[in-house]
């Protein structure tokens, strides 16, 4: 929920603070999003780094009328 919630507010008022992990990306904070203790290979856990998940391009260009397309899929769902 806090993920829809920062999606929304973000353009509007960036500096809001979220608890959840992802959300956390947002704000250049460090968040555990999973657990990859059990990784040795320090190449792979470069790759794993989940602040690579958030495009800075995209989290400028949003805007803060959520299009239908971004919903799209869950209107789709048979839940």
């Amino acid at each position: 929920m806090e993920v829809w919630l920062q999606r929304i507010s973000h353009s509007l008022e960036p500096r809001l603070a979220y608890k959840e992990q992802l959300c956390k990306l947002v704000k250049n904070q460090a968040a555990d999003v999973w657990n990859n203790d059990w990784i040795t290979s320090t190449k792979l856990k470069a790759a794993l780094d989940p602040s690579q998940i958030v495009s800075k391009s995209k989290l400028r260009s949003l805007k803060p009328v959520i299009k239908p397309i971004e919903i799209a899929l869950f209107a789709a769902s048979p839940y």
